[in-house]
């Protein structure tokens, strides 16, 4: 835990320990990861570029404004891959029974919220039926989806793997510069490289850009626990003993504690918790294996002749249990989440929030091969559909 402490408060920061916390252990080389980025950018634009025909606005446009032949023409050359927006946009404007028929069968199984709507339409009893006999198994939107899922991980682990390598670049000793400057050679920067580029000027003592980054992200309602965390990282970072600061300022305390505190959980909470630790101000909390907790009730399709499923629903207890923990060379993580809409995956991030391993679970049973990580302290996110559902500490050994 002293590794987050000295990051953020020190006056001379180390990144991380090389041989206890995040070696580089990067296999390929720099000219190699940035082809195979290159690569993965390209087939996630071609996969994207499926859904609603590369366009949503121009397929709502024609929605909006063309006869019911030409709007039922356009949507089916971009079927199976319309959205619900698309779809619910189309439903709207009452379409002859005949084209919606085509639209909805050639797009099912159709999602909870466009079967919903669909329900309280009046509609021959022969086309009900068939669209109905229709919502089973996956949609081809959904799978699209998690294809486009695996692609994003694998983008997500080979950019990792590149910053790793420059961050512990052998010509040069300032491997912050060299992050830096990647990330701001991206023509336009996800959320979580906007993170990034704020920690790695926090952790290399840029109190202005540091600042000047988080009033970015702060316009972002998603990034609010983030950004409250890591101002008061940077309101102390000119100050000579930064751990009595934090001691003395009940005000600043109470922010991160907020964050701490925080439901759901995310990486900001986990790393709140960590800087309480160590400045003394929390015990370390006891790791919980096994999680039980509510989640909101996925059902089963939604019947378009039986209307008693979302009523007759209840909302199930799901679980996530990770272990071994401390773990060796292999991880087993269990679930019951629901993966109907979307994938589980877990997130192995190291003490400075960077994701070291991304990995889709969406089997109940899933082994994780854990061997790229160093013995040291790391925290794992678990999410579903991309919103985290559980976050804890995991010790490689």
């Amino acid at each position: 835990n002293n590794t987050t402490l000295n990051l953020c408060l020190s006056p001379s920061p180390k990144f991380l320990n090389d041989e206890t916390s995040c070696p580089k252990r990067v296999l390929r080389t720099r000219a190699q990861l940035t082809a195979a980025l290159g690569g993965l950018k390209l087939s996630i634009d071609s996969l994207t570029g499926l859904i609603d025909a590369g366009s949503t606005a121009a397929l709502l446009n024609i929605i909006a404004t063309q006869s019911g032949g030409n709007v039922k023409n356009a949507l089916l050359a971009a079927s199976p891959y319309l959205t619900d927006d698309v779809l619910l946009a189309y439903l709207a404007t009452n379409p002859a029974n005949g084209h919606l028929q085509q639209i909805l069968l050639a797009n099912s199984p159709l999602s909870d919220a466009v079967a919903a709507y669909l329900a309280g339409m009046t509609l021959p009893k022969g086309i009900k039926n068939q669209i109905t006999n229709a919502q089973t198994g996956e949609s081809a939107m959904e799978l699209l989806q998690q294809e486009i899922s695996v692609y994003q991980s694998e983008l997500q682990r080979t950019e990792n793997d590149l910053i790793r390598d420059l961050l512990f670049d052998e010509v040069t000793s300032d491997g912050f510069a060299l992050v830096e400057d990647y990330l701001l050679q991206q023509p336009t920067k996800t959320n979580e490289q906007e993170q990034l580029l704020a920690l790695v000027r926090i952790a290399n003592e840029d109190v202005s850009g540091a600042q000047q980054q988080l009033d970015v992200l702060d316009n972002n309602p998603v990034n609010t626990k983030f950004c409250k965390l890591n101002n008061v990282v940077v309101d102390y970072m000119p100050t000579p003993e930064r751990e009595n600061t934090l001691l003395s300022d009940s005000t600043q305390a109470q922010l991160v504690e907020q964050v701490a505190d925080a439901t759901p959980l995310c990486q900001s909470s986990a790393n709140a918790q960590a800087l309480l630790e160590n400045v003394g101000i929390r015990n370390p909390y006891d790791e919980v294996i096994e999680i039980v907790a509510p989640q909101p009730n996925s059902g089963a399709r939604y019947g378009l002749i039986d209307e008693t499923n979302e009523t007759n629903a209840t909302a199930k207890a799901s679980f996530v249990e990770l272990f071994p923990n401390p773990a060796n060379e292999q991880l087993t993580i269990a679930h019951n989440l629901e993966v109907k809409n979307g994938t589980v995956s877990l997130q192995v991030m190291d003490l400075m929030g960077r994701v070291l391993l991304n990995k889709t679970i969406n089997n109940a049973t899933n082994q994780i091969n854990i061997n790229t990580l160093a013995s040291g302290l790391y925290f794992y996110n678990v999410l579903q559909n991309g919103n985290v559902v559980e976050s804890g500490k995991l010790v490689v050994e």
